[in-house]
Order: C-alpha cells, then structure tokens, then sequence
C-alpha cells in the first residue's frame, strides 16, 4: 500500500489537534506545556486507519505564529494537506501564511475542513464558505472538496475520511532517489534502548543494522532498530513516518535539523542555487544580500539571498538565486524550501533547491550560470550533463556527483550516459566511473600540442618537456588522473612520446644551426680519433673555440642522443668505438666465462688501470657485466 502523509494546517485555535484525535483516536499534544496553554507548540503524529483500510500518517502542525518554524519541520515530507478553518472565526492570517507555505513546499494535492460548525448558524457558514472559496481560488486547493465538520459532535468526520481515501488515492509518490534519507525531526531516548531518531522518511528504503551518516557533520552510526507506528519493522520505505533506534550516539550529539542518509549520498554545503518565488503578499522588493531565515527539510538557517542577474525582485516575481549559509546543511537536489523575514518574522518565498553544492559565482558567470540551472528544471537533463562536464574544465566528474545534481537513479543516468558517449559528446576515464566533457578533452589535447610546440621551438637543443612542467603550463588545478589519461591517448594516437619523465612530439627532432653543427663534428672528430681510449670533457675542449654554455649544452645532447657516452662524471668516449670494445669483451667473456682487469690490459685494450676501471665499472652499472670479487661475467640477459 502506499505510503502517504497527511499535514493538518491552519490558524491557532481552528481545531486541528482535536481533528486530528477524531481522526486517529491519539491526542497529538504530547507535552504538558501544550496541555497547559492548551495549544500545539511542536508538530504530533499519529496513524490513521482509512475506511478501505488505508494506514496514513497524520501530522498535526502548529498555528500560533511563534511556532511557524516548527510547522515547517513537520510539514516536511507532506503528500496530502489538510487546511482547517474555524467556522466562528474564517480564514485567519496563520490560514494564509499556511496556504502559501504549503504552495510553496509543492503540495499538490488537499482540501480543505470547515471546523466547529456546530458554533455557528447557517448563514454565517455560507459566508465563511464563499471567502474561503476566494481564498483558495488561486491556489492548488481550487478544486478541493470543502468538508463542514465538529470534531465535538462527529458530524462530517466519516466524510472527511472517505474524502481523505480518494486524495491519497491519487497520490502518486515516487522516491527521486535510491538511497535513504531521513531529516530528523525529533531526538529522545528510551531506557533500555537509547537514542531515538524519528522524521518523515523522504527516499529510499531502509533496513534494521544498516549502516548510515549524520550529514552534516558527518559522523557515522548504525541503525540498530527500526519503528513505523509504533511496530517494530525490518524495513521503512519512503513516506513512511520512521523512528531510528541508533548506535553509538548519545541524544547530546544529535539534534532537530540533522539528516540520516545512507554513507556517501550527501554533501555538507553553505552555498545553494535554487528557483525562488518572492509571494505576492510583500509590500517591498527583495533586494541583493538581504538576509532571511531558510527552512528546508527540518533545518532552519540564517542565509543571504544573492541574485545571479539582477539587483532585485518585486512581489510576484520569481528569479534563480544563490543562497550563502552562516551554517552547513545537507540538502538535496529538487528539494523544496522556505525562507522567511528575519524581524518580524513572516514567510516572503521559496522553491526548489536546483545545486545542493554549488560555489560562488562572479557577476559575469551569473546569466549562463541561471540557464544552466533552467535545463535542469526543464529535465533537459543530458545538456546538463554536458554542460556540466563542461564547466568541471580541468577535473572530471564521477558518476556519483552526476547523481547528486540531477537526482536521476543509478540505471537512468547509466542509460542516458551511454547515449552521450555513442553521441561523442562525453568521454569515460579509465575505471568508467570518472567523465569528462568531450569538447573539453579536446581542447586539453590541443593545448598540450600547443604547449610542446612552443617549448620545442624555444629549446630545439632539449629530448622533450618534462610531464609536471607540461601538467603545470596546462593548468595548476588540472586533475592527475585526467592528466594522464589525455596523455596516454595521444601516445595511442602516435601524437607524442613519452621517454621516462620527459613528453616530446612524435615528430620533433633536434634541430642545429651550422656553428652548431660544426662544434659537433669537431668534438666527434676528436673522439673518433682517440678510438677505444675515452677522453677527459677538458681534453675534448680544448680544440673547441669559444667554450660556454652552448657547447655544454650540445655535449649534453649528443650525450643524450647516445651518440656520446658517458664513462665517468668527467670522461667520454664517442659511441661507436664504445660498441666496438663492448663487443670484444663479450666475445672474450664468451670465450673464456669470464673477464679480469689483467686481461682487459694484456688482451684487449691497454688504456691503464684508471681508464680500465671506468669503463668496467661503467659496463656494470648499465647491467652489461656482473662483477664477482676480481672477476666480471656477463648478465643472464647479454648471455641471452
């Protein structure tokens, strides 16, 4: 059966509490105090049975205006209302601002109860119907049954109950997401069980011993039990009124306002953007930075109203607007909220949350930043993935933070990203769970190429770029993963190359001017001349005029190219005479299985002791030779 929850609202003194007992039986004024004065302070709850044996929850809300904001912590999570109106008094202000709170919230589906018609004659009935019908006209309550009841004398209360079966019959509530999320609205404990978490279960389904967070501070706790009307149950799902038994959280660590969800489904934030509708009833325009209190869920904070494109709005008018928080919250994407004037305190407006988890936006970003926000209000939801991996720019963004901001269930955002990626429009990283823009992909491409370029042209003595240097002329902030993933699609492509540290073109190669290339061929000539005997770097140089920076920086490169071969800090020797004595000394290894420094000198090359070292040290230290105490024979992988 479904779940549904039904909100009794109205002005103080109209009645509501002693509906809601005619109703279910149970009176919902739970503390002395409210027996006291005699008037509801917080929100009751109880069950209700319907004729077709429909089992609702009934949520009585205060109508005193001083306890507007706890009103607003029970309506939270309301699916059919209720507006009661006191048949001696007629419509009230705490009538109007409930109709607009209401309206405001989403509710979409009511009616409304003429109460305490045994107070009252007949014509004065007709009257209070006719101004409640005005009332309503603009409103969702415009088609709903008006039901004339006495709670005192059980007149109209079956046919409140049977009008109640049709609304909720038409009630069509569909949880937006799959994990469960439940605001908490009342915090108590119960000897031999401990702390208690009740609230309106407003997604997901639950399980006894599941594990859950308190957002926003983030702290883990297990649901030890779990209670819907009084019973113990193993699961709750969406719509159900829900009490959380906890462990490991006293009372004292949890508060009214806090939110239960399942580990990793919310963000704690003080900046929301969402649609907000400034009510007619204002006398004043609602200018930029104003001050208000916001209520969402069963959270109220203090928050500042920041327009994205313009300086003000007048009553009537709506606007998409940034909301920044003196606290953190943890709401969720399409939620709806209230907010209400600091002193007096009234309620201005409200709408629906479209970024639980936004940023500050500078004054030329606001006009794109509020279009953006309108596909997603519009369900145009695959341009506003696009959109989004678009102005992610240099992070992607997982599959989990696409969730987050379009509300969409794990299968539908799984289809509609396939359909982006056959479309070319959205690129998955490696491990598929990360996105990236397409567009922005390339654009990353080509300013890589671009970079690489331009370091080529002012360095055509250097092998390549070395990959930080390259990350950091990219962007600072770029992502590693998305980084490396970029870099090993142009090494697929055959773009680029990547040798150790260093990234070059595929298609750079060295460049020399001809004094350049002069210097080479005489260090070269005096190399080759000295054929097996490596030269000292001094000795090399003294043939070569105007010795600087720029023949140190052409040795590094020859040396890089392999062409010349560093045997020690301060001696080379040309490559090709190099391979030449390399080869003879396998060939004597082979010969003989092994190699001393005498036989290097007496059969080999007599270069003396300290060349001979170097260059037998050298051929181990690139994994050629293996020494052996006074011996040295080949690696198992020369030997191959």
């Amino acid at each position: 059966m479904k779940n549904v929850v039904i909100g009794l609202a109205g002005h103080i003194d109209h009645g509501k509490t002693a509906l809601a007992k005619a109703l279910t039986g149970i009176d919902t004024d739970r503390l002395k105090e409210e027996k006291e004065r005699g008037i509801s302070i917080e929100s009751g709850f109880a069950p209700c049975r319907l004729p077709n044996g429909q089992l609702v929850s009934i949520v009585d809300c205060p109508g005193h205006e001083k306890f507007i904001k706890n009103m607003l912590r029970g309506i939270s999570g309301v699916d059919v209302a209720i507006l009661v109106v006191a048949a001696d008094d007629g419509p009230m202000p705490q009538t109007r601002e409930h109709l607009d709170i209401l309206a405001l919230l989403g509710i979409r589906r009511g009616l409304v109860v003429i109460n305490k018609i045994d107070l009252v004659d007949r014509d004065w009935l007709e009257l209070v119907h006719e101004e409640i019908i005005r009332l309503i006209e603009p409103t969702f309550l415009r088609q709903a049954p008006i039901i004339n009841c006495s709670c005192r004398s059980g007149e109209g209360i079956e046919q409140l109950k049977k009008a109640l079966m049709e609304a909720v019959d038409k009630v069509e509530r569909a949880s937006l997401r799959e994990e469960f999320r439940l605001p908490v609205d009342r915090v108590f404990s119960i000897p031999g069980y401990g702390t208690v978490a009740t609230g309106t279960l407003v997604d997901g389904e639950v399980m006894a011993g599941s594990t859950a967070v308190v957002y926003p501070e983030g702290r883990k706790v297990k649901i030890r039990a779990l209670q819907v009307h009084n019973q113990w149950v193993e699961e709750a799902q969406a719509g159900q009124r829900v009490g959380f038994n906890l462990a490991n959280i006293g009372i004292s660590e949890l508060k009214r306002g806090d939110v239960i969800a399942s580990p990793g489904s919310l963000l704690p934030t003080t900046i929301l953007d969402a649609r907000l509708r400034y009510l007619e009833s204002n006398l004043a325009p609602l200018t930029n930075r104003t001050r208000v209190r916001l209520h969402t869920g069963t959270t109220e904070v203090i928050a500042r109203v920041i327009y994205m494109d313009r300086e003000k709005i007048e009553p009537g008018e709506q606007a998409i607007v940034q909301f920044r928080l003196e606290e953190k919250v943890a709401p969720a994407v399409f939620d709806r909220y209230i907010i209400r004037s600091l002193s007096p305190a009234h309620t201005i407006g409200g709408g629906v949350i479209l970024d639980a988890y936004s940023r500050r936006y500078s004054a030329t970003e606001g006009n794109s930043r509020a279009a953006h926000l309108k596909l997603l209000e519009e369900g145009k939801f695959e341009q506003f993935i696009i959109e989004t991996l678009s102005r992610y720019k240099f992070h992607p963004c997982t599959r989990s933070e696409l969730i987050r901001k379009t509300a969409l269930s794990r299968k539908e955002l799984d289809q509609t990203l396939a359909r982006l990626q056959a479309e070319g429009e959205i690129c998955p990283l490696d491990d598929e769970e990360f996105l990236i823009s397409s567009r922005q992909a390339i654009c990353i491409k080509e300013k890589l190429i671009d970079t690489l370029k331009d370091f080529h042209r002012k360095n055509p003595l250097e092998k390549g770029m070395g990959k930080e240097l390259l990350r950091s002329k990219i962007a600072v902030e770029i992502d590693s993963r998305l980084f490396h993933h970029l870099i090993r699609e142009l090494e697929m492509s055959r773009t680029i190359v990547s040798d150790g540290p260093t990234i070059r073109l595929a298609d750079h190669s060295l460049s020399f001017s001809s004094g350049q290339k002069e210097i080479i061929k005489t260090m070269e000539r005096e190399l080759l001349a000295s054929g097996l005997r490596p030269l000292k770097i001094t000795q090399l140089y003294q043939n070569i005029p105007h010795r600087g920076e720029e023949v140190d920086r052409l040795l590094k490169v020859l040396i890089d190219q392999g062409i010349f071969i560093r045997i020690a800090q301060d001696t080379i020797m040309h490559s090709q005479p190099f391979h030449e004595l390399r080869e003879m000394i396998k060939a004597h290894i082979k010969e003989q299985g092994k190699l001393t420094l005498h036989d290097f000198r007496d059969q080999i090359a007599d270069l003396g002791r300290i060349k001979t070292v170097q260059i037998l040290e050298y051929l181990d230290s690139i994994g050629f030779t293996r020494r052996i105490g006074d011996i040295r024979v080949l690696t198992r992988s020369e030997n191959k």
